[in-house]
């Protein structure tokens, strides 16, 4: 690596005492290497607590936060080079106690360049419940209502996507908990979780105020994809909180047919009894009202329905 100096040098390596030494006998704290990297970043991106904390000390490296300057770097935590600022490494790494002090030194919560590439998003995309938990107190002062239209606010839907997507439920209920409006803002979360398997945040969408019948970009709903996938414990819950035994794919199949086509026997029998056990469902279903059948739906309602 061409340019850098022996504190980013040793930052970059992970050698924290080494960099404390360096920076004890007087090396340049804001020295940055040909691509605009620091200490600062690298303390970040290697989660190095002692580095960081020494480096946030010093008055001019505090303040070079405000700016939000971003520079290319590796993280070997996520095998994967881009731009970041020392919040965004930390919070990507999963480091709690960086983002902890880097907040409480003034570092952006947000940018320009929000979205797929916010702290939010890049904790919920590695499944860090906790640091998105940090991320959304930190800015509940700013914007209460996380909606994304608000200047510094976190974008809460984009970010509950990205972590439903790659299957990380104890980071989407967090963010959830924070924004459940983002449930009725991206109704293709229902079907994305059914597509994971992620029971609790299907129920926890639902309860929410999303649809259960909504389809997603494939044009299956929640119940589709559970009995294509042969997953009878998704397929119960759906069906518990009123999901239609009647509404069609984007090819015109119920979810019984569908599992006729898939193969799943038990299934297709056990929807087959079922839907002669709600014969208003067809209505409803036509009249795409979900929420009547859904409130209609009891605890022991919930128990009574039993797949083989």
């Amino acid at each position: 690596m061409w340019d850098n100096t022996p504190l980013t040098c040793a930052a970059y390596y992970g050698h924290e005492d080494v960099a404390l030494t360096l920076l004890e006998l007087g090396a340049d704290p804001t020295a940055e290497n040909e691509h605009g990297c620091t200490a600062l970043l690298f303390a970040a991106v290697e989660s190095m607590p002692r580095l960081l904390r020494a480096l946030l000390a010093i008055k001019d490296v505090a303040r070079s936060l405000a700016a939000g300057k971003r520079a290319v770097v590796y993280n070997g935590t996520t095998d994967e080079t881009a731009e970041r600022t020392p919040l965004l490494a930390a919070a990507e790494s999963g480091f709690v106690e960086g983002v902890q002090l880097l907040l409480a030194h003034g570092a952006l919560l947000a940018d320009a360049r929000a979205g797929a590439g916010s702290p939010l998003a890049l904790a919920a995309r590695r499944g860090h419940a906790h640091v998105c938990s940090l991320l959304l107190t930190a800015s509940a002062s700013v914007a209460p209502t996380l909606q994304p239209a608000r200047a510094g606010a976190p974008d809460a839907p984009p970010a509950l996507r990205v972590a439903v997507s790659h299957g990380h439920m104890e980071a989407a209920l967090v963010i959830l908990g924070f924004a459940p409006s983002a449930a009725v803002a991206d109704p293709g979360l229902v079907p994305l979780s059914a597509t994971r398997g992620l029971l609790p945040l299907c129920r926890a969408l639902i309860d929410a105020g999303a649809s259960v019948d909504t389809p997603g970009d494939d044009g299956l709903t929640a119940l589709h994809i559970a009995v294509r996938r042969d997953d009878a414990a998704m397929t119960r819950l759906l069906i518990a909180l009123g999901a239609s035994l009647h509404v069609t794919d984007a090819h015109g199949r119920t979810p019984r047919q569908l599992a006729q086509l898939s193969g799943h026997e038990a299934l297709e029998e056990e929807l087959a009894r079922l839907e002669g056990d709600r014969p208003n469902d067809a209505l409803r279903a036509a009249s795409g009202d979900d929420a009547a059948g859904r409130a209609a739906v009891s605890a022991p309602a919930a128990e009574a329905v039993h797949l083989s």
